[in-house]
């Protein structure tokens, strides 16, 4: 009787640990390790699989990020767009992503978005804002309920150059903000989130609003999203594996190795203007000639 008692107890525990690995599997993951973006449909990759890939727009590039690579954005024009933008949203989820801007958040356009399912036709309306609030004083994640749109601002004021974590989590009675792993705001709600409409665009970096774009200047890494909640210690754990470099479920992460197009190593003896002494290394079409020296 104690031994099946026992083997009772392992399987139960096994059960909810397996309820507690599920909780933290996003429905779309955009890690950005890409080494490039051209404006390719679906090059911005959905690493969970699940269809949600997106398209860099108006530019918007990867560099190196807070792990691997990251997005980076112009504040102006450049951003991501998804072809698939419905999460089949219930009365529960969550958003996450890294962010450091890389002008004074001030001078920023105001409200600038992180990550957004916004109208193209009408201001706030849509689902979800992963965003910042006037003058990107602090960040801010709103939602648009069955009942009302409900908003709250973190504590924690954005400066250039440095990254931060930003959570956002609704579970149909309250809607709450993290930084940095730090629950800053909670607010009561009720309702299940908005029922997805066709004229809503998911895009990361901007809304989809037409009218004005609320970008983001800075880069962008480790974007998710959740059609479940994250409890503190989910947005707790997420915070300190991505911050020690490693995957949202602790596994190791691997970046990408990015290749030069073009390699000029200038290890030739001397250079004497004939054309194609400056051997690129693979040698490629690339290889140039030495500009005369400027006359004296």
């Amino acid at each position: 009787m104690e031994k099946r008692v026992k083997q009772l107890t392992i399987l139960i525990s096994l059960f909810f640990l397996s309820l507690t690995v599920f909780s933290q599997n996003p429905a779309a993951e955009w890690r950005m390790d890409e080494c490039q973006w051209t404006g390719t449909a679906g090059e911005v990759v959905d690493s969970q699989g699940n269809g949600y890939d997106g398209t860099a727009i108006n530019g918007a590039t990867t560099a190196a990020g807070k792990l691997c690579n990251s997005g980076v954005f112009d504040g102006s024009s450049s951003y991501v767009s998804m072809a698939n933008s419905n999460f089949g949203f219930g009365n529960r989820m969550s958003v996450a992503a890294w962010v450091k801007w890389n002008i004074d958040p001030a001078t920023g356009q105001n409200y600038a978005n992180i990550i957004s399912i916004n109208s193209t036709s009408q201001t706030d309306t849509g689902q979800f804002w992963l965003q910042h609030d006037n003058n990107n004083q602090h960040f801010q994640f709103a939602v648009t309920t069955t009942n009302a749109r409900y908003f709250v601002n973190s504590t924690t004021s954005p400066v250039q150059d440095v990254w931060y974590h930003v959570v956002g989590v609704y579970d149909r009675n309250r809607i709450r903000i993290y930084v940095n792993g730090s629950k800053e705001g909670e607010k009561n709600t009720t309702g299940d989130v908005a029922a997805y409409n066709s004229a809503y665009k998911l895009t990361i970096a901007r809304w989809a609003y037409t009218g004005f774009p609320r970008a983001f200047s800075g880069q962008l890494d480790e974007v998710k999203v959740y059609t479940q909640r994250l409890r503190d210690n989910d947005v707790q754990n997420l915070y300190n594996r991505e911050n020690s470099g490693k995957n949202y479920d602790n596994s190791t992460r691997i970046c990408p190795v990015c290749q030069a197009l073009a390699e000029w190593r200038m290890d030739e003896c001397f250079w004497s203007g004939t054309a194609g002494e400056v051997r690129t290394a693979p040698e490629t079409a690339m290889t140039g000639q030495q500009p005369e020296p400027p006359h004296r």
